[in-house]
């Protein structure tokens, strides 16, 4: 596991930073106040709907940082320093 600290701190960072934001930031600015109705079901499946979303991603993401040693980011080239 010592060998997959910072892929998975890199994953985690990438989570955090890029479908964090494009997930609840960004949406968050363009609709502004979020009401909740508890009893709607499209609150419901909605909620069915991101979970199962995020369970998937983040599932992915730990494969990828502890089985493949990367992360989801795009480093850079070589040839671009």
């Amino acid at each position: 596991m010592r060998r997959a600290f910072w892929p998975v701190f890199n994953t985690i960072l990438f989570t955090i930073f890029v479908p964090g934001t494009v997930a609840v930031l960004i949406p968050l600015w363009l609709v502004g106040d979020v009401r909740w109705h508890a009893n709607a079901p499209a609150t419901w499946m909605g909620a069915v709907t991101t979970m199962t979303g995020a369970a998937i991603y983040l599932r992915g993401a730990w494969e990828f940082a502890v089985n493949g040693l990367g992360t989801p980011a795009r480093s850079l080239p070589q040839s671009f320093w």
